[in-house]
């Protein structure tokens, strides 16, 4: 029977010993005084009582801080071995402290509330019960207590700590019911969430596009009009991080939550954000303009069809208004089709009246309809005076040419001339230079000219007999205050190549001048002569 007694005594010793630590916790927010210091007397072992400890008064200082659902706490552990005890919160001097909160057996945590004497009130330290939310397929738990940890079930069983732990968002595949409980060690469990998820069909998602531009990185969203419900974090919202080359554009994209039924959006960064665009319903494209607004794009389905322009002097431009498209062509009035047939590389002079096609091709996208033009060549008289003026480097936009002849007569409009207009642009291949052209009645066989926008003007040029001359305008000016001009020479019309392919006595001889054009009858100076498929520059 003794030793029964003690083996029964053993235990209880040994289950004290062993049992958990008190830990006694204390609102450190909202307190009525400054809270620094704990002091603890009685029960279980003796406390110690030496100067500095918690058992001598004022105390220890109160360092040790931690958050139980969503509010701060000081707290302060005892030994293992003090089964029960009572404290003093203080700030150190006898005029601000608790009343003694006697007897405490397990952790427990507190509030302080009066004032002299402050009284305090017990606080339920249950974890706060997660919140389950779903944005379409997405589910996503939080809990007030972010030391809690979360596990959770979809089966409909209730969730334990043995069970499925919550490592962030995730998407169901079906309808289920999502139950989960919060657990922190030392802390009551929390009561049981459940929320039943449908499941939405991930088709009915919305992706906002947006071409790329420089500054604007982001993607702030929110789904009503209060600015609630922000899936794309707090402002300045999401990184953008995912691309797609869509019609040969490369655009930013967003893909929000299936089952949203309407988003708003921000685009912003270091340039700054753009307008708001609102009630966005459905997969949409934009682009930033330089206002910052934004832009619907409207994708096509295949690449827009080729256009031509036809320069001053026979060079011809093709265009496709799709970004990175290729474009393939023929002279010969067959379909173009490809790779097979030429590339277009920039501007080619064509000469003679034909039948131009063009196809623009992306691997994106269906190749473009045909363009098909029927190109008529200009031609000149060969005794003409051809004036050109190059556009990009001059100081003022040389938008009028004003002329008059030997005799003082004018041979253009009035003052301030005749204006030039796209169609006069002939643009020189050999050095990639824009001029505008104007061509003089054959009859005049020396002009005069000035280079002018309606007021700011060039220095007159006097007797001009070339039959193609280049001029530029530059910065400097004359007395008068007009602008000085230069000559500019060295500039052919073609490579200096010559073919491999033999000439016979038969063969149809023809001759150009340096850009182009047919002369019928050439006269001394520098020509280029083809006959048959042999090409050559000579001079007369």
């Amino acid at each position: 029977m003794k030793k029964l007694l003690l083996l029964i005594a053993t235990a209880i010793v040994s289950m004290a010993v062993n049992a958990a630590p008190i830990t006694v916790y204390v609102q450190k927010d909202d307190a009525p005084f400054d809270i620094k210091k704990i002091y603890a007397f009685s029960g279980g072992p003796s406390l110690p009582t030496s100067e500095g400890t918690v058992g001598y008064w004022p105390g220890v200082d109160l360092t040790n801080t931690t958050t139980i659902n969503g509010v701060n706490y000081y707290y302060y552990s005892f030994d293992e071995a003090i089964t029960k005890v009572s404290v003093i919160f203080s700030d150190g001097t006898n005029n601000n402290q608790t009343k003694d909160i006697k007897d405490i057996q397990s952790s427990t945590a507190y509030k302080l509330t009066g004032s002299n004497q402050y009284n305090f009130e017990k606080v339920d330290m249950t974890m706060a019960t997660p919140e389950i939310s779903a944005t379409g397929n997405r589910v996503t738990i939080t809990c007030a207590d972010t030391e809690a940890k979360i596990y959770y079930t979809l089966d409909g069983s209730d969730p334990t700590e043995s069970l499925t732990p919550y490592e962030g968002a995730f998407d169901i595949t079906e309808t289920k019911t999502v139950k989960a409980i919060a657990i922190r060690e030392g802390f009551p469990s929390s009561t049981i969430a459940e929320k039943a998820v449908t499941y939405v069909d991930p088709s009915t998602a919305i992706t906002v596009y947006v071409q790329k531009k420089e500054g604007f990185t982001n993607i702030y969203a929110w789904y009503d009009d209060n600015g609630n419900k922000e899936p794309c974090g707090a402002w300045g919202g999401t990184t953008l991080t995912e691309s797609e080359i869509v019609a040969g554009v490369e655009y930013w994209k967003y893909t929000f939550a299936a089952g949203i039924t309407s988003v708003n959006v921000i685009f912003n960064g270091t340039a700054g954000e753009t307008d708001k665009i609102e009630n966005i319903t459905k997969t949409t494209y934009y682009k930033i303009n330089d206002d910052k607004s934004c832009s619907e794009v409207t994708i096509e389905t295949k690449v827009a069809t080729p256009t031509l322009f036809q320069y001053k002097n026979n060079m011809v431009k093709l265009e496709c208004e799709t970004a990175g498209a290729r474009i393939y062509y023929t002279l010969d009035g067959t379909d173009p089709s490809g790779a097979v047939h030429l590339l277009y590389e920039g501007p080619f002079r064509v000469v003679d009246d034909l039948t131009i096609k063009a196809v623009a091709v992306s691997e994106f996208l269906d190749p473009s309809d045909i363009m098909e033009v029927s190109y008529k060549a200009k031609h000149y008289d060969e005794n003409s005076i051809v004036v050109y003026v190059e556009i990009k480097n001059s100081p003022f936009k040389p938008t009028k040419i004003y002329a008059w002849d030997s005799e003082g007569q004018a041979i253009t409009e009035a003052w301030s001339g005749t204006e030039f207009k796209d169609e006069d642009i002939a643009y020189i291949a050999d050095n990639d230079t824009y001029y505008y052209a104007y061509v003089f009645d054959p009859k005049y066989t020396s002009v005069n000219v000035i280079f002018n926008n309606g007021s700011l003007q060039t220095v007159d040029i006097k007797g001009i007999t070339a039959k193609e001359t280049f001029y530029s305008i530059n910065s400097t000016k004359d007395s008068s205050n007009h602008y000085n001009v230069d000559k500019v020479g060295g500039i052919s019309g073609v490579e200096n190549i010559i073919t491999e392919d033999i000439e016979t006595e038969d063969m149809l001889i023809e001759y150009y001048n340096l850009y182009g054009i047919k002369i019928e009858n050439p006269q001394h100076g520098i020509y280029i002569r083809k006959c048959g498929n042999k090409v050559e520059k000579v001079v007369l």
